[in-house]
Formats: structure tokens, sequence, C-alpha cells
């Protein structure tokens, strides 16, 4: 992108903070000081979102992922950010098309049978239009707006400066504990990821492979011929959005039914795959005939590693018993508690007050919603912060309740969940996960067997090279104690002949000496003079030879 096109980016971005109230960050030197503002108000919720609306994709796409993290922002500015849309009016369809005829390298008509030139939705990055392909095939395909990627590479750096300044001029990792470039890097990797449409074909297709067993949910099939980086093409779903219960009612179908499917869909991906759609708003869900539900968009996915499984399961089993200690355990161990930073026994103290709200209910008698908010108010009060993948996953999981809240106000997610925890659990102590877990260990040994003969060669030359350098350094501290010491001899015992000589001079009567008394005064002042010379001498070279070194 040429450099006039970045400085007006930046110039745009600089005025749109400043009209918003954030002159007191771009406040300084450079391009920064030209855009002051005198304000001193703090800045609003709705300022906030509505400066970040403005700015564009990847500053909105930022926001609704900080929206989720209550952990780090307070809860009125993370509910103000839930609000962000990144809806924007389509791209004229001869833009579209051109993106198309470029990546599929034929025109239009020769690729498709039908293209609706109005799309079926728009978004910031992307937008859909509905085709049928050869054959009589019903499809869709989402086509990347031009431009977008080029915009959003810029906005990520000019986002990373912002961080980097934000940090410098108010120490804000020190104040707060919060690493923002960290954070807006991590951010940059998943919107980077998103913009890569292969990657959201791979994705699709691993999710339609994980619930092919599942008939009560629908994943797309990808059409690959019609995919690449900048537009993907799948099969059409057909049905009506999950969240319009008149219309599902109208249709025959059950809410509640159709809440519990989508419960269990979430809590599979993350108990038995690891593997979540992270982005599981209602307009990605649709109700098909049977009441099946079809899930699209798996743009932006989280994972969850075979560790991070175990001790959530873990923690999920010591919320259910109450008992404080091992969740306070188990959030160490998660990432979520920075170790040295917090106080253990004032964190456990607070777990079990939270704990002891629900003594004795039942999982269908625990409200899911205020129990996250308890728990969201612990991580606040003690500065905690989740894993970037926790923290999506907690998204995912405070979505789905509240969709299934939508079509069945008597929805209980704990209670939903117990199941899947217990079957999670089993699996994971099973006979089959422990002897594959033998299995790892097992190959884990036989490599570092083979490797121990090289490391055990490794470390003995380390502990002689380190065994030489240490008698060497010995031996130098040990010349620098004998030369300390023969230097401190020296000067004693120059002092103790100038003492000595002093006592005699005063002891003796000059009146009555002969001219032996003067010669031998003369002497000793002489001696004095050249004792003290070379002890002068003697620690000037020493501390040159220091200086040299």
């Amino acid at each position: 992108m040429p450099a006039t096109t970045t400085s007006a980016r930046y110039r745009e971005v600089l005025r749109i903070l400043v009209r918003h109230g954030f002159g007191f960050v771009v406040g300084g030197r450079g391009i920064f000081g030209r855009l002051r503002s005198t304000s001193t108000v703090p800045i609003r919720p709705a300022e906030l979102r509505l400066a970040i609306e403005e700015l564009g994709v990847a500053f909105i796409k930022f926001g609704q992922v900080l929206s989720t993290r209550a952990d780090l922002i307070p809860d009125v500015y993370a509910a103000e950010l839930a609000k962000l849309q990144d809806a924007v009016p389509p791209a004229p369809s001869a833009e579209i098309i051109a993106v198309i005829e470029r990546e599929l390298k034929h025109p239009i008509a020769e690729i498709f049978t039908v293209f609706d030139p109005v799309p079926l939705a728009s978004a910031s990055i992307g937008q859909v239009h509905a085709v049928t392909l050869p054959g009589g095939v019903d499809a869709v395909v989402k086509v990347q707006r031009p431009g977008v990627r080029d915009q959003v590479t810029l906005d990520l750096e000019i986002g990373m400066r912002l961080a980097r300044l934000v940090e410098r001029r108010f120490n804000f990792r020190e104040r707060t504990g919060i690493d923002l470039p960290a954070i807006v890097e991590e951010y940059s990797f998943t919107l980077r990821s998103e913009l890569d449409y292969l990657r959201e074909a791979k994705n699709t297709e691993i999710f339609q492979h994980n619930f092919a067993d599942s008939p009560g949910i629908y994943i797309p099939a990808i059409c690959w011929e019609y995919t690449t980086g900048y537009l993907i093409t799948m099969e059409r779903l057909h049905g009506m959005r999950i969240d319009n219960v008149p219309a599902l009612i109208a249709a025959g179908y059950d809410p509640p039914a159709i809440a519990i499917e989508s419960a269990k869909l979430v809590l599979r991906e993350v108990f038995e795959y690891g593997l979540f759609h992270a982005d599981l708003h209602p307009g990605n869900m649709f109700v098909m005939d049977g009441g099946i539900v079809g899930v699209i968009d798996f743009g932006m996915v989280g994972t969850l590693d075979d560790t991070t499984r175990t001790q959530l399961l873990l923690l999920v089993v010591a919320v259910i018993s109450q008992d404080a200690e091992r969740i306070t355990d188990y959030l160490f161990r998660l990432g979520v508690v920075p170790g040295s930073t917090t106080n253990r026994a004032a964190l456990r103290r607070d777990v079990k007050r939270v704990v002891a709200q629900y003594y004795g209910l039942q999982l269908n008698e625990i409200d899911t919603n205020v129990l996250l908010t308890d728990m969201l108010k612990l991580v606040q009060r003690h500065h905690l912060q989740m894993p970037s993948e926790l923290a999506l996953m907690l998204k995912m999981l405070a979505m789905a309740e509240g969709l299934a809240r939508t079509l069945d106000p008597n929805f209980n997610m704990l209670a939903v969940a117990q199941p899947f925890g217990a079957e999670a659990i089993g699996l994971l102590f099973s006979p089959k996960r422990m002897l594959e877990s033998a299995r790892r260990f097992g190959i884990d040994v036989l490599e570092i067997g083979a490797d121990l003969p090289l490391r055990l060669d490794r470390v003995l030359r380390q502990s002689e090279q380190s065994a030489q350098q240490l008698h060497e350094e010995v031996e130098a501290i040990q010349h620098s104690i004998q030369v300390m010491v023969n230097r401190l001899t020296i000067g004693l015992l120059i002092a103790a002949f100038v003492v000595g000589f002093s006592i005699i001079v005063r002891t003796l009567d000059p009146s009555g000496a002969s001219g032996w008394f003067r010669v031998f005064v003369g002497v000793g002042v002489l001696l004095v003079t050249v004792l003290s010379g070379y002890y002068l001498w003697m620690l000037w070279r020493g501390q040159r030879n220091r200086n040299d070194v």
C-alpha cells in the first residue's frame, strides 16, 4: 500500500480517536502530536463503541473479542462492546463478480449456472450470495470484500502501535497487569486466520466429520473446486433462524428440545473434541426440516489441548463437589491465576464464599448465569486473567446459554452438561485412554533412553567446563585475596614503622643529641617518604590493572 495511503489512514484513525475523546492517548510527539484533545472527561462506554464502529473492521473485530474478556475490562464496557455490529452495506455486485472471476479464472457465467447479485448477508469482511452450481446443486458463495485484507493488515499495524504507545505512556502493564501489545498480537493472529477462507473451509470439513454421527446436527459440505483463500462455496442450508421462536412453534417444532440439541452441540465440541465454534451466534444456526440444527461460519474456532481439557474437566468436578481447595488448585493449573502475584489464601477464601451459596443445591437448581457472574466478580477482584482459549470458550458457552434460554426460559446448562462431563471423565480414565497414555509414556522413555548417552556426555562436558571455569575463578579470587592481604600487610608495616619512628623521635631529647641524631631523623623521614610513595604506587598499579581487565 502506498505511503500516502498509509499516512492518510493514520490521520483518519487519529481524528476519529480525538473526536470521541481519546486525545489523551494520542497526544505527544510526531504524528500523534498534531492532534490533541483538551477533554479530561472519562471515556463513556457508548463513546468507545461508537469510535470502534467508525474505525472499521479490524477494530470492530477486536472490540467484539474484548467484549468477552470480563477478566480484563469493566462490566459496563464489556456489555457495551457486545453491541458492536459489523454489518455494512453490501459491496457492488460487479466488484464481487470480479473477485470470483479472478480467483476461479473463468467468467461468472461459466462458473455458476445462476448467480444472485443480491447478497443473502453482508458483513465487514465478506458477503454471501446464492448460486446454483452446474448440475443444479443449490449452494452459496462467501466472497471476501475487495481490499479488506490490505485494510485489515494496515489497521492491525496501527493497532499495535497504539497498544505500544499506551503501554509506554501510561505504564499500562505495570498499573493493570495487562500486556496490551501481547493481546493485540494474539488477536491479530486470530483475525488473519479468519481472513483465510481456505482455513475456514478446512475447519468446516473437520466439524462435518466430527458430527457425522449426530442426526440432530448438520454441517454443510464444502465445494472445494469453487473455493480459494478469498472465496468459499458450500452447500446451502434452508431453514429458519434458531432464535425465531414464534416461527418454530408455528412450524410445529419444540423449542425446548432444540435448546437441548444446540447445547449438546457445544458441549460435545468442548468435552469430546476440544475444537469449538467460537462465533456461535443465532445468525449462524438454522432449524431445518425435521428439527435438525444446521451450523455455518467456521472462520473463528477455538482449541483446547488434552492437558487443558483434563484440567477443565477436573475443575468442573471440583465445582460440582463444591471443593474450594481443588477449585483454587485447578485455577492455578489452568493458568487463570498468575501464581506469584496472587494471594492464594485470599483467593481460596473467596472461592469458598462463592461455593457456599450453592451448598446443598442440585445442578438443575443452580442458575448458571448467576454462577458465572459470581465467578467473574471473583476474577476481577483478584485481577485474574484467563488464557485466550478459555476466554473464547466461556464466550461460546455464554452465547449458547443465552440462545438456549431464548428457546426455553427454564433451560439449565449445568444440568445438561453433567452427563457430558461424567462421560468425558470416564473416557479420561478409560482403559483405552490409559493404554494410550502408557504408550506415549513408553515412547517418551525410549526417546529419552536413546538420547540419554548423548545428554550425559553433554552434561559431563559442561560439568568439566564448569569445573575448570570454577577452578580458574577460585584461583583468581585466591590471587586477589593474596594481593589484598600483601598490600594490607605492607601498609600495616609502613604504618608501624612511621608510628615507631615518631615515638623514638619524641622520646629522645634533641638538645643534648649530637650530629648523629640529625642524621637519624633525616634517614627516617626519607624512609617514610620512600615507603609511602611505594605503597601509593602499588595501589595505583593495581587499580590500573583492574581497569584494563
